[in-house]
């Protein structure tokens, strides 16, 4: 039976950002460049995050976090978000935010390839099929939208 569960509800917040922040993108690139773009981006990701924290975690762990913690968070704010964003918007000077929307749809299917090479992890059946299922939709989308 279905039901729509509150991670359901966060990945479909989360779908609806990313497709504004492409179209939002797509068109503000036409009168800016991509690394004005990049860093407003860079920049609401990094309030919403820090008033996420606020509300949700724990701030007195902050005092106890180890410099090689930092280092991570620093890395993965460095290379996740603003290299992520940077890269993604100088994409979408020359692809349309609908193609750079659905090869965005093939993260999962990499992460699980990454996961199976460095990690020696085993995609499941149900695992695999997503990935099928995914890579379909991608391929029809290409030849629909061609005709």
């Amino acid at each position: 039976m279905f039901s729509f569960n509150q991670g359901d509800l966060w990945a479909l917040l989360t779908a609806v950002s990313v497709a504004g922040a492409l179209v939002f993108g797509e068109k503000s690139l036409k009168a800016t460049d991509a690394i004005t773009i990049s860093a407003i981006q860079t920049f609401i990701t990094a309030v919403i995050s820090i008033a996420g924290a606020l509300l949700f975690d724990d701030i007195s762990t902050i005092t106890k976090i180890q410099p090689e913690s930092w280092a991570v968070v620093i890395y993965l704010a460095i290379t996740c978000t603003c290299l992520a964003y940077f890269l993604q918007n100088a994409a979408l000077k020359f692809l349309s935010s609908s193609l750079v929307s659905m090869l965005q749809c093939t993260q999962p299917i990499l992460t699980a390839a990454a996961s199976y090479f460095l990690l020696n992890e085993k995609l499941t059946f149900t695992g695999m099929s997503g990935a099928v299922i995914i890579l379909a939709c991608i391929i029809s989308e290409n030849i629909l939208e061609k005709k």
